[in-house]
């Protein structure tokens, strides 16, 4: 970022924070427009959210720093007939200029969240993610036919907005960019998502420096769409070079995937994944029509579930917040505002050979919370959930007691097993968001209502960026105590303490103190938590001196490269027990 753009947005943030805290501030003005905020920015361009004074409207402003002629000609260009192009999943682009030295494009502001986050907050099923792909998709679709590529599509360039559309933002300029600057004109531009496409979505041809077409975006496409449903990108590597590699190999990658995703729906994102740009589908209306095919197809058959083994003489409530705190022990709990209502004990012949009836999911899915089996708790939700005959008033009804189960069951692992209470608090998000959708339309003050939405509250204090960057930690850093434990013969149980192990109260200490400032911490542990995962596969399995080792001092570099907490912070973070 230049000096300039530096000082810029120093000066932005500064009147932000006397804004918020109701001091005099100065309007920073460029040109006819005021900087409000600062939204991002790389190595040639830089984004404010910014009040436009002679139309009256909120605008992002992207400013972008170009060191050719011919460059700012083929943006200005690309930039003038996106703004011909009117869908409702394109993010508007309204007019381009210049500001001095650097040429500013004004675009519709989106309030609302990236696809990244969206995925990462609110655990959605593969039907959820899909449909959010399809809007995306159908607006890639609409930009090829009017003649126009993307050229960067990734989750950071699908925006949902809080009017519940999708956009797709950042159309054709990557494509300009790569196609008149080199690497010699900015060498940041060569790195990651600096202007001219980001390497982990591209497809072969364009890390071969072809061109690329429409088929291309459509790689892109597909490789988010595999990340959002996997949890992870496709292909493994860091350079042009691994990344072909892999995908000639053909490997494709599934790291936590999302429950039930059919194998029609992967087999239909491998084909656009196709090293081959002609061996993927023809276009992005062929694979949209596939992808909607698979959404909306009915399952041929429903798994059928029955109570089974409940003990005789007792009856399960279906408040599972109730029925998740009678297995544990939590440390703290979340009182389930609605009542109990008992359940059969026993069925009939004829009512086993049916599918799970609503009023029956609370005390199964118990069962399977007691015995510690949560992704087939969640798993068997959704298999119910999908049934196209289920009264869905009903299921909505059970499902407010059922998100207050999972997120019993998160609030009881908090602290002693933090990756388990994260699973735990998406699926309870995820149950609580389906009760709102059914529910709150049409009767908004009913008590499933507020219970959902008690639910919702209480993750995402549970799910701040802070949180999920501690239970990363946390259990990379754990694993990593272990090892050193092994590799120096020690008794497992005294090494653990003597070297750091995070239990429980650790960690619940820990999340006090980044509770207070989940944005550096997030950002401060996320950097450890990578040079860590580095440092584990430079070792691999061997049990070298680490004080010696090569590995070792590249930790040491890259740690202190992190952001770092105020010395008073880093003493606060020492006096919870924590020893490298």
């Amino acid at each position: 970022m230049s000096a300039r753009w530096v000082e810029l947005v120093s000066a932005v943030e500064r009147a932000a924070m006397a804004r918020g805290q109701e001091l005099r501030w100065r309007i920073v003005e460029l040109g006819r427009f005021e900087l409000l905020e600062w939204l991002g920015g790389g190595g040639m361009g830089v984004v404010f959210l910014a009040r436009d004074t002679t139309l009256g409207r909120n605008v992002a402003l992207k400013l972008w720093k170009l060191p050719r002629e011919e460059a700012e000609q083929a943006v200005l260009h690309e930039a003038q007939c996106l703004a011909r192009l009117s869908h409702p999943n394109v993010v508007a682009v309204y007019e381009t200029g210049k500001v001095g030295d650097d040429v500013f494009l004004t675009m519709e502001f989106v309030d609302g969240m990236d696809a990244r986050r969206w995925i990462s907050s609110f655990y959605p099923t593969w039907r959820e993610v899909v449909d959010l792909c399809l809007a995306a998709g159908r607006g890639l679709a609409a930009a090829h036919a009017a003649g126009l590529e993307h050229g960067d599509f990734k989750p950071e360039n699908i925006l949902l907005g809080e009017d519940h559309r999708v956009r797709v933002a950042d159309f054709g300029v990557a494509r300009a960019l790569r196609e008149h600057v080199t690497v010699e004109d900015d060498p940041l531009a060569a790195h990651d998502s600096a202007g001219l496409g980001t390497l982990a979505y591209m497809a072969p041809e364009r890390l071969m420096g072809r061109r690329g077409d429409a088929r291309s975006d459509q790689f892109s496409f597909c490789v988010t769409l595999w990340e959002c449903l996997h949890g992870s990108r496709p292909f493994a590597g860091s350079t042009p070079v691994a990344l072909l590699d892999a995908m000639e190999r053909g490997e494709l990658r599934e790291d936590e995937p999302v429950l039930g995703i059919p194998r029609r729906l992967r087999r239909a994102v491998a084909r656009g994944l196709a090293l081959r740009p002609e061996e993927r589908w023809p276009d992005m209306d062929s694979l949209l029509a596939e992808l909607t095919a698979v959404r909306k197809r009915p399952r041929a058959q429903q798994r059928r579930r029955r109570v089974a083994g409940l003990v005789a003489g007792v009856a399960f409530g279906t408040s599972l917040g109730t029925a998740a705190l009678l297995a544990h022990r939590a440390p703290r709990t979340f009182s389930p505002p609605l009542g109990i209502t008992s359940v059969p004990s026993a069925t009939t012949q004829a009512e086993s050979e049916n599918a799970v009836a609503p009023s029956d999911l609370p005390s199964l899915i118990a069962e399977r919370l007691r015995a510690g089996e949560l992704d087939a708790a969640y798993q068997l939700w959704l298999d119910v959930q999908a049934d196209p005959a289920i009264d869905r008033t009903q299921l909505a009804l059970e499902s407010a007691l059922i998100a207050e189960a999972f997120l019993s069951e998160a609030l009881s692992s908090e602290h002693a097993d933090p990756k388990r209470a994260h699973t735990a608090t998406g699926y309870a998000s995820s149950v609580a968001g389906y009760v709102l959708f059914t529910l709150q339309p049409e009767t908004p003050e009913h008590e499933a209502v507020a219970a959902a939405t008690d639910v919702v509250t209480e993750c995402v204090r549970l799910m701040t960026e802070g949180n999920r960057a501690l239970a990363r930690y946390t259990e990379l850093h754990n694993a990593e105590v272990d090892r050193r434990c092994v590799c120096s013969g020690a008794e497992l149980h005294t090494c653990r303490g003597e070297r750091g192990f995070i239990d429980a109260d650790q960690h619940a200490c820990l999340s006090v103190i980044i509770a207070e400032d989940d944005r550096l911490f997030a950002e401060h542990l996320n950097c450890i938590t990578d040079a860590t995962e580095t440092r584990a596969a430079c070792l691999g399995d061997r049990c070298p001196d680490l004080a010696a080792s090569a590995c070792q001092r590249r930790w040491e570099a890259d740690v202190a490269a992190c952001p770092q907490p105020s010395n008073e912070l880093q003493g606060r973070l020492s006096a919870c027990s924590l020893v490298d």
